[in-house]
């Protein structure tokens, strides 16, 4: 998991030992195409970084 964190360009500069710490706690999900990762307003309970694919954000904006 190590290698793989390392080679991701949102954690480039990062030394091996923060690196050590995220494989340790990281695990991989897969996700189906149209399904939600997570909604507006939902609880923060996670940090996803992507490895491959895309991902589409929907979101409201606060009304005035």
């Amino acid at each position: 998991m190590a290698d793989d964190l390392k080679s991701h360009t949102f954690l480039e500069g990062l030394d091996a030992g923060h690196l050590e710490i995220l494989a340790r706690i990281a695990t991989k999900e897969r996700f189906q195409t149209g399904q939600t990762i997570f909604r507006q307003r939902d609880e923060a309970n996670g940090f996803y970084l992507i490895e491959k694919g895309l991902v589409s954000l929907d979101y409201e904006l606060p009304r005035e």
